[in-house]
């Protein structure tokens, strides 16, 4: 059996963003901030430190890692998710992947809890 392993990224438009040659949401950040000459400006000009730290949390992409059947994961920011994307983590959920939503997280931080 073929072991699975898949990184991708979503944007508000559902679109699916992975590549063959790079296996890590950061290299796929980078690279979708560099082919695009409006989010490298955007990037620039919002003072985060990472592509993947701007796209998660100024963008609202949707970040996915599958690794075969041991590892379901998608990490999204609840309060920039579009109508498009909650659907496409609902997708998600109903087949049972882990779900961590940036919003509770940065909540929980904000409170001192984490």
């Amino acid at each position: 059996m073929e072991e699975t392993f898949d990184v991708f990224l979503i944007d508000c438009e559902g679109k699916k963003y992975s590549s063959k040659t790079i296996s890590s949401h950061i290299g796929l950040a980078m690279k979708r901030v560099d082919e695009d000459e409006e989010l490298k400006k955007e990037f620039k000009e919002s003072g985060k430190k990472s592509e993947l730290e701007f796209l998660l949390g100024n963008k609202g992409d949707i970040a996915g890692s599958e690794i075969s059947n041991y590892y379901k994961k998608i990490t999204f920011d609840s309060e920039l998710a579009s109508e498009i994307q909650k659907k496409i983590i609902k997708y998600y959920k109903d087949r049972g992947w882990n779900l961590e939503d940036l919003a509770i997280e940065k909540e929980k931080m904000e409170r001192g809890e984490i």
